[in-house]
């Protein structure tokens, strides 16, 4: 990208900041009450590398939520701009679509959503079936989904709100012997600094377990050398673990991405250390919500790129005028990525997903 192109794309996304910030309903601070925040300069954001070859990659999204088949259109449309060509719908409790519920409520009425969206679009979406550790015959449960045309395996029991029993409690075994045998794709949310220890021993018992650890084991929360060792020490230890790289939604997301970027030196070279072993998702939790419009969809994928091919970038979301910037975030909205090579995205995007999503059985 030459200067006068980089120029145009920064006054852009400076001026896309401003409408967000009004579809974002945040409170933008008034200029007789406080000075008005300057926009950052073009120059902070460096363009990817080679970003015209990027242009022509197929990115799948390996994580997402979707709480109905009426919401999709908006996300589909925006991820098309994005490049995004095949996403990973994973079925979802009531409790993470709407904040209520138990851990099972709702999971298999958003898999059949899920599944009707998937036939409509049968290159875009990739269903994923979940189960719940509260369920009376977890297996039975997964092998009835697969045989309904479910791909792949979500699991939650990682998280505190759903830890109701240690990972490798013996009730879940011929879960995880199934999806071994058929080789199933699994997403899961584990808390390493929690869970870690049980976590592992299920990955021992179940060797050919197909497991791509969601949020980088949650350890993007506080990267430090300890952390990003044991991912290092996982991913030595268990050649089929891979991570992804989603943070979350509203929050969460702008919070992860300054975490990250406060780490981005570590956090690159763990990338570049084990580049056959991430892949990228979001996790933006695609609902009705007033403020999930196609720019906010769009501005958030964008950011989850940028993240990975860019040294600094800016985005909206992260700015001081957005609801979700937090104390100690820069004000500017402008942060460091990873700016990871190309060959290195492909990998991300494209081949390493491929790799974990086209093997199962």
């Amino acid at each position: 990208m030459d200067t006068a192109r980089a120029v145009r794309s920064a006054s852009k996304r400076v001026a896309l900041g401003v409408v967000l910030a009004v579809l974002f309903a945040c409170d933008a601070p008034k200029q007789a009450e406080a000075p008005a925040i300057p926009a950052p300069a073009p120059a902070a954001a460096s363009p990817a590398k080679g970003e015209p070859a990027l242009a022509a990659i197929e990115i799948t999204n390996t994580h997402e939520h979707v709480l109905s088949a009426k919401h999709l259109e908006r996300y589909l449309t925006a991820a098309r701009r994005l490049g995004i060509r095949r996403t990973v719908f994973v079925a979802s409790p009531e409790l993470t679509l709407r904040g209520k519920g138990s851990n099972s409520d709702g999971m298999e009425k958003n898999l059949s959503e899920i599944m009707e969206m998937a036939l409509s679009h049968p290159s875009e979406i990739v269903a994923f079936a979940a189960v719940s550790q509260e369920q009376a015959d977890p297996r039975a449960a997964l092998e009835a989904a697969v045989g309904r045309g479910a791909r792949g395996l979500k699991l939650y029991s990682g998280h505190s709100k759903f830890h109701t029993r240690p990972l490798d409690d013996p009730q879940m075994e011929p879960l995880y012997a199934f999806a071994e045998q058929r080789r199933l794709p699994v997403l899961w949310h584990v808390r390493l600094s929690k869970y870690g220890p049980e976590f592992e021993r299920v990955l021992t018992a179940h060797p050919n377990l197909r497991v791509v650890l969601a949020h980088y084991g949650l350890a993007f929360w506080n990267p430090s050398r300890q952390r990003l060792d044991g991912l290092r020490r996982l991913l030595q230890s268990y050649p089929q673990l891979m991570i992804d790289t989603s943070l979350g939604s509203r929050g969460i997301l702008t919070a992860g991405l300054a975490r990250i970027s406060k780490h981005h030196e570590a956090m690159r070279q763990l990338v570049l250390d084990y580049p056959d072993r991430f892949v990228w998702g979001t996790d933006m939790v695609v609902t009705g919500n007033a403020e999930k419009s196609v720019e906010w969809f769009a501005e958030a994928i964008r950011a989850n790129r940028d993240a990975m091919e860019r040294d600094t970038f800016y985005t909206p979301l992260a700015a001081r005028w957005s609801r979700y910037w937090r104390k100690g975030m820069p004000a500017s909205g402008v942060l460091h990525g990873l700016a990871l090579p190309n060959e290195v995205l492909v990998k991300l995007y494209r081949d390493n997903p491929a790799r974990w999503l086209d093997a199962a059985r």
